[in-house]
């Protein structure tokens, strides 16, 4: 019996879970902790998991988006270290006063990470919950504070290190070729739309074509990662926005067209003359004397009738047919001097895309971090047991990070079904496979199954909140250190507390304030839709004739 070979095999995988290009990506991140562990080791570092952590972290498909959040991990820790040196030499005595900056701090760092966008964010949620990482881990011995600082960032830049060394060696999928591929992608949709709209055929109803656009707004992320990759960024991705508002504006016109064609009232010869120009929608090179030219034609179309020239409504589709043209050339050159690095022949004029900031939004986050660290915070202080003061790093880092995402419900269930996991794999891991051996090379086999598992899951959505508690802080619930402690007693009292945080993380993010999708949906929807309604007015205006009252 023929049986497949090992690329069949991989066919035959459920692309369900096991996605195009899982294999690489798993083995990436494998390659990239293996190495982030083994310097940490070598540098004799005192905490070498969070080299591993951050790789975890760091974990993503493309290499763009990896550098760019390896830049932001970086500013935000060493921005979070300085505020951490400050509020323990300013309140090192009281520890009351210390905990409340800390839970002031973050929640600041929440709001703006809740207004800033991609890794932006990140890096505001990082600098946040970095001070209570390490201001909180020397509350009963401040003195400490610096040689633990130092030793943070010594871990995050060996992580980073390590990542991107793996990702350039291996030659990770770039952001670059996958902006480049969505440019041509959703040009090509633009174009066809806009030629089917002056033909007189159906086009994609408003929502289909919000989404279109939507598609083509969110391109800006892709940007933001690909500036990292590119040495010539400034004039590629230059010529990246200006096909970006090309094609929005090309989408608009094509919606004009359609809706004048539909309910307008324009000649059959003016029609004749404009679709003979537009011809099959090729660029023109100088749409101005296209413009001059057509109205001539339609001029021309009106001779032998009364009317002295063209209607409205067809001078409104001569000017939208031919602003497609020029669309259509700025789109073009954009995308060309994106690919070639070079300087646009013709640029589309400088629009900022408008960004409506959910501000109720931000402030509610910052209001549930603060409510929520405040609370694990007090029962600590109740308990008068310092161990306790661990569990509020982890209460930290999951309350600011999950303002990020617009499922906070799914960021609080993911921690309290991750950190379980994390758990019962560490344990597993720490007493029945690690007492086997004692070298670097036995560790790195140990963990494939685990960093395997955990990018599976991080790289679908369902799941992706799981697989950052349980993927992202096994190393931190394992306790990976330079001489590993195989007590079952200091693996119970450790992990208990990372139990506790799992649960004050799911009453904060579930139970505490708990936010609505849709409410926030509308809250973005709703300046965005008045901002609609004035400049359509103000267009409205300008262009209504002087017998009529503008719309």
């Amino acid at each position: 019996m023929h049986r497949p070979g090992w690329k069949g095999w991989f066919l035959q995988l459920p692309p369900s879970v096991f996605s195009p290009g899982w294999f690489l990506f798993c083995l990436r991140t494998w390659l990239s902790a293996v190495l982030a562990l083994g310097t940490a080791f070598w540098l004799q570092l005192s905490s070498p998991g969070t080299a591993a952590v951050t790789v975890m972290i760091l974990a993503q498909p493309l290499r763009g988006q990896v550098l760019s959040k390896a830049l932001y991990r970086l500013a935000g820790t060493i921005i979070g270290a300085f505020v951490a040196l400050f509020l323990t030499a300013c309140f090192n005595q009281e520890r009351g006063v210390f905990l409340g900056g800390v839970a002031l701090w973050l929640s600041l760092c929440t709001i703006v990470g809740t207004l800033e966008r991609d890794f932006r964010a990140y890096a505001a949620m990082l600098s946040g919950y970095t001070v209570a990482i390490v201001g909180i881990s020397c509350i009963d011995n401040p003195a400490a504070i610096f040689d633990v600082t130092v030793n943070r960032v010594s871990c995050i830049v060996v992580g980073i290190a390590s990542t991107a060394a793996i990702n350039d060696i291996f030659g990770s999928p770039t952001a670059f070729e996958k902006l480049t591929a969505n440019l041509r992608r959703t040009s090509d949709m633009v174009r066809r739309i806009a030629k089917d709209a002056l033909a007189g055929h159906s086009i994609p109803d408003s929502m289909a074509c919000a989404g279109l656009a939507g598609e083509i707004i969110a391109l800006t992320s892709q940007i933001s990662f690909a500036k990292t990759e590119l040495p010539d960024a400034r004039l590629r991705l230059a010529g990246a926005r200006s096909a970006m508002v090309a094609l929005l504006e090309m989408l608009s016109c094509s919606q004009a067209i359609a809706l004048v064609l539909r309910k307008g009232e324009v000649s059959d010869a003016v029609l004749k003359h404009i679709r003979d120009a537009f011809g099959d929608g090729t660029p023109v090179n100088s749409p101005a004397q296209a413009v001059h030219d057509l109205e001539d034609l339609a001029r021309e179309a009106h001779e032998n009738e009364l009317c002295l020239g063209p209607t409205l409504d067809e001078a409104w589709l001569i000017e939208r047919s031919m602003a497609v043209l020029s669309d259509t050339r700025w789109a073009v050159d954009g995308i060309d001097a994106f690919e070639h690095g070079q300087r646009a022949r013709t640029q589309a004029p400088e629009l900022k895309i408008e960004q409506h900031d959910d501000v109720i939004a931000a402030l509610l986050n910052g209001l549930r971090t603060l409510i929520g660290f405040s609370i694990a915070a007090g029962l600590c202080i109740i308990s008068d047991i310092p161990a306790t003061y661990s569990a509020l790093s982890q209460v930290a880092i999951i309350l600011t990070l999950a303002a990020t995402t617009y499922n906070v419900r799914g960021f609080g269930m993911g921690a309290l079904l991750g950190t379980p996991l994390a758990i019962i794999v560490a344990a597993v891991l720490n007493f029945g496979i690690l007492p086997k051996g004692a070298d670097m090379p036995f560790l790195a086999m140990a963990i494939i199954p685990v960093v395997f598992g955990g990018c599976l899951l991080l790289i679908h959505p369902k799941t992706a909140t799981i697989g950052f508690n349980a993927g992202v802080f096994f190393f931190v619930i394992l306790g990976v250190a330079n001489q590993q402690n195989y007590e079952p007693s200091a693996f119970i009292d450790r992990n208990v507390l990372y139990l506790f945080a799992a649960i004050m993380i799911f009453i904060s993010l579930v139970l505490l304030l708990p936010p609505s999708a849709s409410r926030r949906r509308f809250r973005l929807a709703l300046p965005s839709g008045m901002t609609f309604c004035s400049s359509s007015k103000g267009m409205a205006s300008r262009q209504a004739p002087p017998d009529q009252p503008p719309l």
